[in-house]
């Protein structure tokens, strides 16, 4: 700066005074005005008015700027950048092959009987499963994808039905139209019809014996039925037979004791039942009683009840239960006990039970199971087989298992 700074009007005093003024433009120029005739700036100021203080004062300070240095802003860029977009892929995606529906079922025919109809369809190709459901009802049988036809089983005698397959592929599922209504019935008997006799030897051969019935045995005791021979009286020869009383004393050993017979063992009751010396029936009532069953029950008298109750009754006993026949074995013996259980009406109405799903595959009525165990107790339980086995429910069923 040269010279006197414009803002200056004169020089006067030196020395003390001039310091004053000097602090107060220092101070931040507080002070607005004139001071001993110079003009005080502002405190935006305060910086170059320190220079004109000390022109003004005849100091020797050295010029400062007339303006503080200033950063230059950034300049921000007046074009947007822009993304360049990208480029949608020239190829087209490929689609996902379109899976064929599902061809459903087609049924070809729908046949009744007793208590049952027969259902045909016509394949589906890659079938994994057909599924039959009957209206109404909703009695359903599920077969293998190779099966194109099956019976629906436990139908009402008389009741209209009607019937649809769905099939189930690895692409899905369809189901066929719904069948025309068919009604099973009861087909009529004829005992004296050679057909019909040997669809009730094939049936009593299967369930009795566990086993197909040979041919010529079969034509055999076929003949016989027609020729007059009741029912009833097939079923006493076939009970009396030695395969029979085998598989019983075979099923004692495997349900009461839990094992396989041994051979000894097994010829020695088969023996016993030809001579009359046991019943077929009674084999199973003994093991019961035998030490082997409580040794292996647990070798105790409480787990010799529990065991008696699960395999006999098919329940466990309650605490009374348990604690009375504590009380009973200790004055009556073990075999005793077993002995009680066995001619109770519950146990005698779970064997008739077991008769009715092993001739008639259902499970009985209340009215049916009570007459049956009162029949069993009162006359053994071969009253027991021939009754039901002679029965036209049974005899029905047998020409609707092996239809004539």
């Amino acid at each position: 700066m040269s010279g006197t700074h414009a803002r200056t009007t004169g020089r006067t005093g030196t020395g003390a005074t001039a310091r004053a003024r000097r602090v107060a433009l220092l101070a931040g120029g507080l002070l607005v005005g004139t001071l001993a005739g110079v003009v005080v700036a502002p405190a935006a100021q305060a910086a170059d008015d320190y220079a004109w203080a000390c022109v003004a004062d005849g100091g020797d300070a050295s010029p400062s700027p007339t303006a503080p240095p200033t950063t230059s802003p950034t300049t921000s860029p007046t074009t947007r950048p822009t993304t360049a977009p990208t480029t949608a892929p020239t190829t087209a995606p490929t689609t996902a092959p379109v899976t064929p529906p599902v061809t459903a079922p087609a049924v070809l025919a729908v046949t009744p009987a007793a208590s049952s109809v027969t259902v045909r369809w016509a394949a589906t190709p890659g079938a994994q499963q057909y599924v039959v459901a009957a209206t109404p009802g909703g009695a359903r049988v599920t077969v293998a994808g190779t099966t194109t036809s099956a019976v629906v089983a436990g139908l009402t005698n008389g009741t209209s039905y009607r019937f649809t397959v769905t099939v189930t592929t690895a692409a899905g599922s369809a189901t066929s139209a719904t069948s025309a209504a068919v009604v099973p019935t009861v087909p009529a008997l004829d005992r004296r019809s050679l057909p019909q006799a040997r669809s009730l030897v094939e049936s009593l051969y299967e369930d009795l014996l566990g086993r197909d019935a040979d041919p010529d045995g079969a034509a055999g005791w076929a003949r016989l039925v027609a020729g007059g021979a009741s029912s009833e009286q097939l079923v006493a020869l076939l009970t009396a037979s030695e395969e029979y009383r085998r598989l019983r004393v075979a099923d004692a050993y495997s349900s009461v004791l839990g094992r396989t017979p041994d051979e000894d063992g097994l010829r020695g009751w088969v023996a016993g039942i030809g001579r009359g010396a046991v019943d077929v029936d009674d084999v199973a009532q003994l093991f019961y009683e035998s030490p082997e069953f409580y040794v292996r029950s647990g070798n105790e008298d409480g787990a010799f009840i529990a065991r008696l109750y699960q395999v006999m009754l098919g329940r466990a006993p309650s605490a009374a239960e348990t604690a009375f026949w504590r009380t009973q074995i200790a004055t009556r013996g073990r075999g005793e006990v077993a002995h009680v259980v066995w001619l109770s009406m519950e146990a005698a109405q779970q064997r008739s039970g077991i008769y009715y799903g092993l001739l008639l595959k259902r499970e009985p009525e209340w009215e049916g199971r009570v007459y049956w165990a009162r029949l069993m107790l009162e006359q053994g339980q071969d009253a027991v087989r021939i009754g039901l086995a002679g029965s036209d429910e049974y005899w029905v069923r047998a020409l609707s298992r092996n239809p004539a």
